[in-house]
C-alpha cells in the first residue's frame, strides 16, 4: 500500500490519481475529514490528522510499504520556515519507528543543494534533504522546478491585463506542471531500482516572465503586461498585501537565489525527468478549468 500526503493540494492529488489509476491501493492523509470523503468512496483508506502529530505519522506508516511524503506550505505560521522543519523532524521521528518502510518520494526543490547558502523557503528542502538521508529507507528527492501553478494567483490580474511579479522579465526560469511533477513521483515509486536519489524535475524547455504573460494572454485571448517588482522592496510590499514579515523575508531571500542562478537544473551527479507539458498547455487548461467553475 501506498501512503500519499498532500492530497488536498497540487502533487499529492495527483500522485493519488496516477496510483489508483494503476490499480495501487492507496491511502491518503488529510487534516479535515470532510476532504478525505472523495478519496473513501474511490476505494481509499484516509488517515485523519495533522503532518506536525509525530504519533498521528508513525500510525499513518503502519501497513505502509512506500510513501510520497511533502511539506505542505506553513504560510499561516508566524515562522514558516521553522513550522516547516519540525514537520520535517518529525518525519525523522516517525519513519525511525517505522522501518518496514521500503521506498520513499520526498517533494524538494530545485536549489537544496545550497544548503549553506541563504535560499529562502529553498532552505526547507535542503534541510529535509539532509536529516532524511540519515534515514534507513530508500529516498528519491523530486528537486521540482517553479510550479507553474503559482502563476494561478496572479490570473484575476492577468485577466485585467497585468501580471506583477518579482521575477525579471528576460530572466529564464526552470518551470513544471504538477501533473509531471506527479508523473516522475509515481515512475519513481513504482520503479524503485533507479540507481540515483535526486531526480530534477522540469518542463519541457525555460521560460520568463514575457513568456508567461504571452501564454496566458493568447489563452485569455488579450494582451498581458509584465509589470516587474523590485526584489529589494518585497518585504514592505508584500506586508502591504498582508504576507507575515518572516514569511516574506524568506520568499525575497528565494526570488535573490533564484535570480542568482541557483535554481537550475544540473547536468550532474543528477538525473532530470523533463515533463511533456508546456507553458501554453498548462495556460490554456488553466484558463478553461477557471471559466467552467
Amino acid at each position: 500500500m501506498f501512503l500519499v500526503a498532500g492530497v488536498s493540494g497540487n502533487t499529492g492529488s495527483k500522485v493519488a490519481d496516477l496510483l489508483l489509476s494503476k490499480g495501487e491501493k492507496v491511502r491518503v492523509v488529510v487534516r479535515d475529514a470532510k476532504k478525505g470523503e472523495p478519496w473513501a468512496a474511490r476505494g481509499c483508506e484516509v488517515a485523519v490528522g495533522s503532518l506536525a502529530d509525530v504519533d498521528f505519522v508513525s500510525r499513518s506508516f503502519e501497513g505502509i510499504a512506500s510513501a510520497y511524503l511533502l511539506v505542505p506550505p506553513q504560510m499561516q505560521a508566524e515562522d514558516p520556515v521553522a513550522a516547516s522543519k519540525k514537520i520535517i523532524d518529525g518525519y525523522v521521528e516517525a519513519l525511525s519507528q517505522n522501518d518496514h518502510l521500503e521506498t520513499i518520494a520526498f517533494l524538494s526543490s530545485l536549489g537544496a543543494q545550497y544548503d549553506k547558502l541563504p535560499m529562502g523557503l529553498i532552505d526547507i528542502s535542503a534541510y529535509a534533504e539532509s536529516k532524511l538521508l540519515g534515514v534507513n529507507v530508500q529516498f528519491f528527492f523530486l528537486r521540482a522546478a517553479y510550479f507553474m501553478e503559482n502563476w494561478l494567483g496572479n490570473l484575476a490580474q492577468m485577466q485585467n491585463g497585468t501580471l506583477p511579479t518579482f521575477l525579471r522579465e528576460s530572466f529564464p526560469l526552470q518551470m513544471v506542471a504538477t501533473q509531471d511533477i506527479a508523473e516522475a513521483a509515481v515512475e519513481a515509486l513504482l520503479d524503485p531500482t533507479k540507481p540515483w536519489d535526486v531526480i530534477q524535475i522540469a518542463g519541457p524547455e525555460q521560460y520568463n516572465s514575457w513568456d508567461v504573460a504571452a501564454a496566458f494572454g493568447k489563452a485569455l485571448d488579450k494582451h498581458v503586461k509584465v509589470e516587474t517588482l523590485p526584489v529589494e522592496d518585497m518585504v514592505q510590499i508584500m506586508g502591504q498585501w498582508g504576507v507575515p514579515p518572516k514569511l516574506a523575508g524568506a520568499m525575497q531571500q528565494m526570488y535573490n537565489a533564484i535570480h542568482m542562478g541557483r535554481c537550475e537544473l544540473k547536468d550532474r551527479p543528477f538525473y532530470t525527468y523533463h515533463g511533456r507539458i508546456s507553458l501554453e498547455q498548462f495556460a490554456q487548461s488553466a484558463v478553461k478549468s477557471a471559466a467552467a467553475k
